[in-house]
């Protein structure tokens, strides 16, 4: 036993030297976004991604070809240009559903902000009091009227055309304005197994609620934090925005819950 511990120790300072750090299997947790979903989607078997805010499908792509995930994905994208792009390239995958329309607390017709970089489209006017880091492309290039459904409708909608299942995993990214999202969907929120929307630790526009808000107001709605992966930093390391996982509390009061790792200093 002396031999194998002066032994571990050995390669663990070899490899230190090196640069390297030698961490034993058992204390290996995902360590990126890909890799935290493949594990949770099979842990709460998630039968229906619902992306909401899909742009030209950047999410479907990493889905499918970082986090390995094959089964049914439904996009929701308001900009006419946008959806056109998904059409087309939903014809290559018979397990992804595009809908032409943006998701919040009520249906009708809004008006979107279409931004320079039209992945930064939102409903809100853009701010850049707080960073001008993004000055450059979240300025306005035209508005477009477009078609608002809720999330309950939508799923109720779905329901008659396909078996999208009962443990949905809810992704959001819609610039400022994902709490609208989950206001429509408290018909829904008990089949939300778990869901991912992206925090904006400084505000980006104009009236969007602040991260602590967003993480206040899914808490009250049931979910747990599961995992925090930033996007973007500036070059002071500040976190500008962050991937946010949560896992809803019915999932882990229903589990047979092992400590599986932990950091020491």
């Amino acid at each position: 036993m002396v031999m194998k511990d002066n032994f571990k120790k050995s390669v663990g300072n070899l490899a230190r030297k090196l640069g390297y750090e030698i961490i034993p299997v058992s204390r290996i947790m995902p360590r990126d976004l890909a890799q935290h979903l493949n594990s949770l989607f099979r842990i709460v078997n998630v039968s229906c991604v619902l992306d909401v805010g899909a742009n030209i499908g950047q999410y479907r792509d990493f889905l499918r070809n970082q986090a390995k995930y094959e089964g049914l994905i439904v996009s929701f994208e308001p900009v006419e240009k946008a959806v056109n792009v998904l059409r087309k390239k939903a014809k290559t995958d018979s397990r992804w559903l595009i809908y032409h329309c943006a998701v919040a607390s009520q249906s009708g017709v809004n008006r979107i902000n279409v931004m320079k970089a039209d992945d930064l489209s939102s409903f809100l006017p853009p701010d850049s009091s707080a960073t001008n880091l993004f000055a450059h492309c979240n300025v306005i290039d035209h508005t477009e009227d477009v078609h608002v459904v809720t999330l309950d409708s939508a799923l109720s909608e779905l329901r008659t055309r396909q078996n999208i299942g009962d443990r949905f995993f809810l992704k959001m990214d819609t610039q400022g304005y994902d709490l609208e999202v989950l206001r429509g969907a408290e018909k829904n929120l008990s089949q939300i197994s778990a869901l991912q929307t992206e925090l904006s630790c400084v505000r980006l526009y104009k009236g969007m609620p602040g991260y602590l808000e967003v993480l206040e107001a899914l808490d009250m709605r049931g979910f747990q934090l599961s995992g925090l992966f930033p996007v973007t930093q500036d070059t002071l390391l500040r976190v500008i925005e962050a991937d946010c996982v949560m896992i809803s509390r019915a999932q882990v009061n229903t589990a047979k819950l092992n400590l599986t790792w932990t950091r020491g200093v």
